[in-house]
């Protein structure tokens, strides 16, 4: 006999990978590059201990809010609170995701021309397969040289036709490859 839990039921026991609120500020100098992030953040434990959940909201959040900024000052206030939830433990890339929103939405809301000012082309280009036909040619062989075998792939296009038309002449370039 086997047993497989309903989902309501695996939602009220299983272990839930996060549960945080969390207030944020971030300052600017007058050319849009971030001097400072202060973080203060209640973090849910759940109802009990598990094997990571002090560690993920405190240790792991905390040294993780630069994220790929370079940001001179922060400060990370967290409070781990007890309740009567399920406990949470660590969960796909414990962390990350909480300050990626976090340092991502202040960003946004911060300066949005600034923001897309401060990612160089140079960078976009090297991490994207955009340009002409003949760089992202490039690009790919760069990959197929590298070892790299599967890449994932957000088609540029308004409607789902231009979307597959633009992922047919990527396959395209890299049967040529």
């Amino acid at each position: 006999m086997k047993w497989v839990a309903e989902r309501s039921e695996a939602f009220l026991t299983d272990a839930h990978g996060r549960d945080h609120v969390t207030h944020a500020e971030m300052a600017f100098d007058a050319e849009g590059k971030i001097t400072g992030l202060r973080v203060k953040t209640i973090a849910n434990l759940g109802a009990y201990m598990s094997t990571f959940s002090s560690s993920v909201p405190t240790y792991l959040y905390g040294t993780l809010l630069s994220g790929q900024y370079e940001i001179a000052a922060i400060y990370c206030e967290v409070d781990a609170v007890y309740t009567n939830t399920v406990p949470v433990d660590a969960y796909r890339g414990a962390g990350y995701a909480e300050v990626a929103t976090d340092v991502q939405r202040l960003w946004l809301e911060g300066r949005r021309d600034d923001a897309a000012a401060r990612v160089p082309d140079e960078l976009v280009l090297k991490t994207n397969l955009l340009g002409t036909t003949a760089m992202v040619r490039e690009r790919l062989a760069l990959y197929r040289r590298a070892g790299i075998t599967t890449i994932r792939v957000e088609p540029a296009g308004d409607t789902l036709d231009a979307r597959l038309a633009n992922l047919g002449r990527l396959l395209e370039l890299a049967r040529t490859i």
